[in-house]
């Protein structure tokens, strides 16, 4: 569950090879998206002043922040490594509540024992991370949904709405006490929405899609712990590296 993120390599690589055509043309440029519209003034600057220390960089320009508003950085010495994560969580729960706060972190490992700080803390946290070994379908309510489903219908060759609507009933009873039965009706009411009575191979197929990543917008938190791979893209009130 290490980095999976992208080497500048691979850009030089691309490069080297396509240079010119095959009639020894050059063929190869390179253009620089210079502008930045989601980041606050300071957090351009800041970027900037790391980008100079880099020594293999492709883009030559600095950075220009289009918002004008100057937003906050702030530096935390930690004098040994191993504290980052306790340092990272406590910074994040001393942040104001009403804010959107995002830790991001290297690598899945680092990203899950923060997510399990933040759960002791009795905060509402979801993650993202790069590799999705933490499959859906092996949620144990939802692997128990799965099995009464079939030894309750074993020779039907579909599933209506009635059934599975009584099946996630009883199931729902059995584990009332389960953080995940809000999850469990979210996976269950998504597939009755889209597929509504259909064949049961349309059910099997469902539980190998789905991924925790697709329901993780309906889930409520303030934190969301991810790798910095997979935080491309988002925008966070507050964030922790």
């Amino acid at each position: 569950m290490g980095f999976n993120g992208a080497n500048i390599q691979f850009v030089g690589q691309f490069k080297d090879i396509f240079t010119k055509d095959e009639d020894q043309k050059g063929i190869y440029s390179e253009y620089e998206l210079l502008k930045n519209f989601r980041s606050a003034k300071d957090i351009v600057a800041i970027s900037n002043l790391y980008l100079q220390n880099l020594t293999k960089r492709y883009k030559a320009y600095p950075l220009e922040a289009v918002k004008e508003s100057k937003g906050k950085v702030e530096f935390i010495k930690i004098p040994n490594p191993k504290l980052g994560i306790n340092a990272a969580v406590d910074k994040a729960v001393q942040i104001d509540n009403s804010s959107n706060i995002a830790i991001l972190a290297y690598e899945n490992d680092t990203v899950m024992q923060i997510y399990s700080s933040l759960l002791s803390h009795g905060k509402q946290v979801r993650y993202l991370i790069d590799s999705q070994l933490l499959k859906l379908s092996n949620m144990l309510e939802l692997r128990y949904f799965d099995n009464l489903l079939k030894q309750r219908y074993p020779d039907s060759t579909e599933y209506s709405i009635k059934m599975m609507s009584q099946i996630l009933d009883e199931v729902s009873q059995v584990y009332k006490q389960s953080k995940n039965i809000k999850l469990l009706k979210q996976v269950i009411n998504r597939y009755l929405s889209t597929y509504g009575t259909n064949a049961v191979s349309f059910w099997n197929s469902y539980l190998q899609e789905i991924e925790l990543e697709q329901f993780n917008d309906e889930i409520e938190s303030q934190f969301i712990v991810s790798t910095i791979h997979k935080s491309k893209g988002r925008e966070f009130e507050s964030l922790i590296m």
